[in-house]
């Protein structure tokens, strides 16, 4: 196992442990009275459902010494019990085929993936797949980004699922972006973006006045170049004069967020091959008397080109490039070879680099089997990308509303680093300070949404008793009030939602409402009207 999977183990079966040897280490010379009356219990945990372990992403050859009778007998042994299935091939800008059979969208095993969701063989590895498109200089593992790889036949390509044939939503509420850190201060005053298609046709390109805009996204701001407002962009290859003077730049930033709606080199048979934003290579510098660009870029197909990020990839690719190296344990092998006790399982879904109709696939096969879920974990780490949060919050729609076609009342949660479940919070957009991973933090409300759920619930909710009686959810983690319930207003039962200082949340039969942790706390909130400011009806 890696070092994540072996701090889980380590952490689910010595967490008491490191407890009790922290109190004692620091009263030594105190006494420590403990109190059992009923009545001043402050809190209480399962410890077969708090303590638990997790099986991630693991060398190929590993599987099959780990997945044994001697080796499962010993890690049992630690004691937990629930176990959740990591999700690994995002954090790689992967797309994850959990069924290696299954159907492409084009000819030649090629374009969008969806699995087979009919068990057939048994299901022992499952792979990632390297996206193509990708705009990542620094993803976990070995891929770079094609923005400045010096290869014009490549090109970045961003989400079609961002887009408002998807989102139902107008571009301008999900701009697309790519930033570059050129590592230190640069003088700029010009620029040139070879696009492709579908380029933008109304774009800022900007440049920041802080430190660092994604660990320090408050210490700063994004400031348009005097040459950087495009708003009748032509495509092709772009040279803009951005100032008459080089400003000293780190950080520079294409803010896009209307698309030519032109077809990339895949073709225009796929309606996703025509939305969105690709550029084939970035040129970034200062203009010489003779109108001459001098790049300060360094243009490689490797991990030491000129760094950038995106703000999200087209999940496209092909057959051809597979990552087998780590090995997305198979299902029918997870759910049979007794790791998991028998216990419903949190099981992931893709969903930064797939398409609904996969994370469908999967969970229609899981279902078939009669495999046990406990929660649908959607996506992995978003944040880790620097994915805006209005920008999963879209996903998350999109995804909910298919999953949910399944199974109505399949509990799903946000990816699992985020303290905070993230969406659009009033206030926070894209040009404010928060446009990075703070806002994930400023922001517990999900707008519109289907019943869904954090995945850290005090008292889960029976699957097939849900919402039905008076109950009370914990909704702190860290101190932080996280938000347990979202509903879609055209869905849900009525419901009456109270916040409470104590950071419980109760929920009781009543009135439709969407219920929001940017509220002030000890309120009743009984529609959205109240609150017209923050609620956001679809």
């Amino acid at each position: 196992m890696n070092f994540r999977n072996t701090a889980s183990c380590l952490l689910a079966s010595c967490f008491l442990c490191v407890v009790i040897s922290l109190v004692l280490t620091t009263a030594e010379a105190q006494t420590v009275r403990v109190d059992v009356t009923p009545e001043h219990v402050a809190n209480s945990f399962r410890p077969t459902e708090a303590l638990g372990a997790g099986v991630d992403r693991i060398p190929l050859k590993a599987t099959d010494k780990i997945f044994t009778e001697p080796v499962l007998k010993q890690i049992l042994s630690a004691g937990w019990q629930t176990i959740t299935y990591r999700q690994n091939t995002e954090l790689y800008v992967e797309a994850w085929h959990w069924n290696p059979k299954g159907t492409w969208s084009e000819p030649g095993n090629k374009g969008y993936f969806v699995g087979d969701s009919t068990p057939t063989e048994f299901i022992r590895h499952s792979f990632g797949y390297p996206l193509p498109h990708a705009g990542f200089s620094h993803p976990d593992g070995t891929s770079y980004s094609r923005l400045t790889d010096g290869d014009l036949n490549t090109y970045w390509k961003s989400n079609p699922y961002l887009t408002k044939a998807y989102t139902g939503e107008e571009d301008t509420l999900h701009p697309q972006w790519v930033v570059v850190d050129m590592q230190g201060v640069q003088d700029i005053n010009a620029i040139r973006i070879n696009w492709a298609d579908p380029y933008a046709k109304r774009y800022l390109v900007q440049y920041w006045t802080g430190t660092d805009p994604i660990e320090e996204a408050a210490k700063g701001s994004w400031v348009t170049f005097p040459g950087g407002e495009i708003n009748t962009g032509k495509g092709g290859n772009a040279t803009l004069q951005l100032s008459q003077t080089p400003l000293p730049a780190r950080f520079v930033r294409i803010w896009m967020t209307e698309s030519s709606g032109t077809c990339d080199t895949h073709g225009s048979a796929d309606r996703r091959n025509c939305l969105g934003y690709g550029i084939r290579e970035l040129f970034l510098g200062t203009t010489t008397p003779d109108g001459r660009l001098h790049d300060v870029l360094r243009h490689t197909a490797d991990r030491g080109q000129t760094t950038t990020i995106c703000s999200s990839v087209d999940p496209w690719h092909e057959v051809s490039l597979v990552n087998e190296h780590g090995d997305q344990v198979g299902f029918d092998l997870f759910f049979t070879s007794g790791i998991t006790r028998g216990l419903p399982t949190m099981i992931p879904v893709a969903m930064l680099y797939d398409t609904p109709e996969n994370a469908v696939a999967e969970i229609t096969y899981l279902e078939k089997r009669g495999y046990p879920i406990s929660y649908v974990e959607m996506g992995e780490e978003p944040d880790g990308k620097h994915t805006l949060p209005e920008d999963y919050a879209a996903l998350y729609l999109q995804w909910a509303t298919a999953l949910h076609r399944v199974d109505p009342i399949f509990r799903l949660c946000r990816s699992n680093i985020i303290p905070s479940l993230p969406a659009r919070c009033i206030g926070a957009t894209s040009t404010t300070k928060q446009v990075w991973s703070p806002i994930f933090f400023k922001c517990g409300e999900m707008t519109a949404c289907h019943p869904v759920f954090p995945c850290l619930l005090r008292n889960p909710i029976s699957r097939r008793d849900p919402m039905n009686r008076l109950s009370t959810y914990s909704l702190r983690s860290g101190g932080r009030i996280m938000l347990v319930l979202f509903c879609r207003l055209a869905e849900m039962r009525s419901t009456t939602f109270t916040i409470f200082r104590s950071g419980f949340l109760r929920v009781a039969k009543g009135h439709r409402l969407v219920p929001s942790a940017c509220l002030p706390p000890t309120q009743t909130i009984k529609s959205c009207s109240q609150h017209p400011s923050i609620f956001q009806a679809r």
